[in-house]
């Protein structure tokens, strides 16, 4: 008693836009950004995992784990 029922309208205007996508649409790729505080640039001279590669291809020297069992690439030397 006293609840109101409301039905949940769908979004409008720019939010219509926001909807997820339809089963096996692409959503376009995933374009992560990362800066310094200061936006200077970063030093990649002794990077281990850097390629000068813009294409996407598997990346081996990039270390990836399952808890603490390696599941994927290789670490660098110690």
């Amino acid at each position: 008693m006293g609840q109101s029922r409301t039905r949940k309208q769908p979004p409008r205007g720019p939010l219509r836009r926001l909807r997820t996508p339809a089963v096996g649409r692409d959503t376009g790729d995933i374009q992560p950004r990362m800066s310094k505080a200061d936006w200077s640039d970063f030093n990649e001279a002794d990077d281990y995992s850097r390629t000068a590669s813009t294409a996407y291809a598997d990346a081996p020297a990039i270390p990836a784990y399952t808890g603490a069992a390696l599941a994927w690439g290789a670490p660098p030397a110690a």
